[in-house]
């Protein structure tokens, strides 16, 4: 192939494009679908000709630029993919289609959770808790000290496993675009953590402890002081803290 043309990659860097890559990415699609009994029938040859497909057709996008500065011609690599893909169907191999888009999908589930983390770790140990919403998320954390910086860095790469490996595609593509908000997301697989009672259903009439029996408050204040005491034994408990 010709040295101006180039492969347009996902973090914006452009390489010299090769059909030895396409040649070894067919190559593993192929023994991922297939048995060792099956592969005696896939030679080089079926291998090359897949190869030789998929380049023709990556030629011709190339061929029919002809705006690009200093003869330079550049191809992305989700096009590339896609060809690949096709050709492997067209030519009766759907099943090393089906692993080549598998494998593709799961390249660039890592892709975007590694490079969410990354952007993650970064803000929180750029940026000041005024520019930062991540290290201001927890009123109990103060984001600018290092154990609070520490704590933030770790609640942030939960919340990106959780986002991109343990919820359904929509669910986390309207809490990452801010349409809803899951509270204690760090938290998604290891405990409750949202309280939610019916503090009058509780009171009314009072209510025994086990230990002893409360009256129903008679003031606003003593109904506000005991639903904090009350939320507050429930998320110790929830999360299994001690409570004396």
């Amino acid at each position: 192939m010709e040295n101006n043309y180039m492969v347009m990659k996902r973090n914006g860097t452009v390489e010299p494009f090769t059909p030895d890559r396409i040649r070894e990415a067919i190559r593993k699609a192929v023994i991922a679908s297939h048995t060792q009994e099956e592969l005696k029938d896939f030679s080089n040859l079926v291998l090359e000709k897949l190869t030789s497909d998929v380049v023709v057709q990556i030629k011709d996008i190339f061929d029919k630029q002809t705006d690009y500065p200093s003869s330079i011609k550049s191809i992305d690599i989700n096009t590339i993919q896609d060809i690949v893909e096709r050709t492997l169907i067209k030519n009766g191999f759907a099943d090393t289609a089906k692993a080549y888009i598998l494998y593709r999908r799961k390249r660039d589930e890592i892709r975007s959770t590694r490079d969410s983390i990354s952007k993650t770790i970064s803000d929180i140990l750029i940026k000041d808790s005024k520019d930062c919403d991540a290290k201001r998320e927890n009123g109990n954390v103060n984001g600018d000290t290092p154990m609070g910086t520490m704590l933030q860095i770790a609640s942030g790469v939960s919340k990106n496993f959780y986002i991109n490996n343990m919820m359904s595609k929509d669910i986390a593509k309207a809490e990452t675009e801010g349409y809803i908000h899951i509270h204690d997301l760090d938290f998604y697989k290891l405990t409750v953590t949202c309280v939610q009672m019916d503090c009058e259903k509780l009171f009314k009439g009072g209510f025994n402890t086990g230990k002893g029996q409360i009256r129903e408050p008679n003031s606003i204040t003593a109904y506000a002081s005991l639903a904090a005491v009350a939320i507050q034994a429930e998320q110790n408990f929830q999360h299994s803290f001690l409570c004396l």
